[in-house]
C-alpha cells in the first residue's frame, strides 16, 4: 500500500491503495481497520487537516496510459477530492 498519512495526535494512518478507490483508517498501534470512505480513481494523496478533524484526499484517475491523445481522456477516469469528517472514521 502506499500513499499515507498520519494523523495529528500520532494515533491513527490513512492509506489510499492506488487501486483501490478508498482510504482506509487504521490504528497506528494495534494495526486495526477503524474506518474508511470512498474516493476517485487511483486515490493518491491523504492530508489530515482542520486540527485533525478532516481528511483530504485526492485522486489523480490514470496517469499512465497508452490512450494519452486529448481525445482519449475519458479512458483516463476523472481527479477527484474527497474531504472525509475523520471524527466519524
Amino acid at each position: 500500500m502506499q500513499n499515507m498519512a498520519v494523523s495529528v495526535d500520532g494515533q491513527r494512518v490513512a492509506v489510499s491503495p492506488s487501486s483501490g478507490n478508498v482510504v482506509h483508517i487504521f490504528d497506528i498501534h494495534t494495526g486495526k481497520e477503524l474506518g474508511r470512505f470512498a474516493t476517485g480513481y487511483q486515490p493518491h494523496e491523504n492530508i489530515y487537516f482542520a486540527g485533525g478533524r478532516k481528511i483530504l484526499n485526492a485522486a489523480m484517475g490514470n496517469v499512465e496510459t497508452t490512450m494519452d491523445a486529448q481525445g482519449q481522456d475519458f479512458t483516463k477516469g476523472k481527479p477527484f477530492i474527497t474531504i472525509a469528517d475523520a471524527n466519524k472514521l
